[in-house]
Parts: structure tokens; sequence; C-alpha cells
């Protein structure tokens, strides 16, 4: 299944990353969100096609680019707030 292969284990990351950066251990979520955005890099079409066979194959590489996009952003996101608070310490 889906949690066997090594790559789709960063998947989880997305929620772990989300509890952290709630919890405000941002370094932390950046680190998850970063691990979490290497995983989804490599996974394949075809790799994402068989962890989730009851997928439309037709919408399969649209939700699997839209959750790349998001990890992404997720890291902007992320190092924005590291920004900021590193500039509110500065002052």
């Amino acid at each position: 299944g889906i949690r066997e292969l090594v790559r789709f284990r960063g998947l989880g990351d997305v929620y772990k990353r989300q509890t952290l950066f709630e919890m405000g251990r941002i370094d932390d979520a950046l680190a998850v969100a970063q691990r979490s955005a290497t995983y989804l890099d490599a996974i394949s079409e075809s790799e994402w096609h068989a962890a989730y066979p009851g997928n439309d194959p037709a919408a399969a590489v649209t939700g699997l680019e839209t959750l790349r996009h998001a990890a992404h952003k997720n890291i902007e996101k992320i190092e924005t707030a590291i920004l900021q608070n590193t500039q509110k310490r500065g002052h």
C-alpha cells in the first residue's frame, strides 16, 4: 500500500507541519514542510496512480500537481512567518 512506499511516508508530514506551525514551532514546521515537498516532488505520476487507484485517473495528475503546489506555498508561508518573527525580535 501507500505507506509501504518510502516516498509516500512524507505525505503525513503535511498534517504534522500544520500542527507544529499552530503550536508555534515554526522552525520544526519548516523542516517538515521541506521534507514533505521533497517527497512530493519525487513521486511519479504512475506511483501516484498506483497509490490512489480509486481516484479518477483523469484528475490524478491535477491532484498531484495541486498537492505539490500547496506544499511549496506552505514553505513560503512558514518562511514569511520566520522572517516576521525575526524582524519583531530585531526591533
